[in-house]
């Protein structure tokens, strides 16, 4: 029963992070991506999709991964990662 519990508490770990104000959304993700590891989901990358989504401080990034839907990509990801706001509004792939 020991990994049960181990996956539960990695569970409502991964669920309260939330991307902090001043967080650069690279970290968010890469911290993220390393907590999503213990909590046993089949699909991880679509819970990373949805937390992105869901717990990103910036209203601008949420907008664009909900432009993106289903075609959000790691490459797009990526770039969304490593780019300025205002540069947000030039992410077409």
């Amino acid at each position: 029963m020991a990994p049960k519990k181990i996956e539960i508490r990695a569970t409502v770990i991964f669920n309260r992070r939330n991307q902090g104000q001043e967080e650069r959304l690279v970290n968010f993700v890469t911290d993220l991506r390393i907590l999503v590891k213990g909590c046993g989901y089949q699909d991880g990358n679509r819970m990373l999709h949805d937390a992105r989504v869901l717990r990103s401080f910036h209203p601008m990034v949420r907008e664009k991964c909900l432009e993106k839907g289903n075609e959000l990509t790691l490459r797009v990801d990526s770039r969304l990662c490593h780019c300025q706001r205002p540069e947000l509004r030039n992410i077409t792939r």
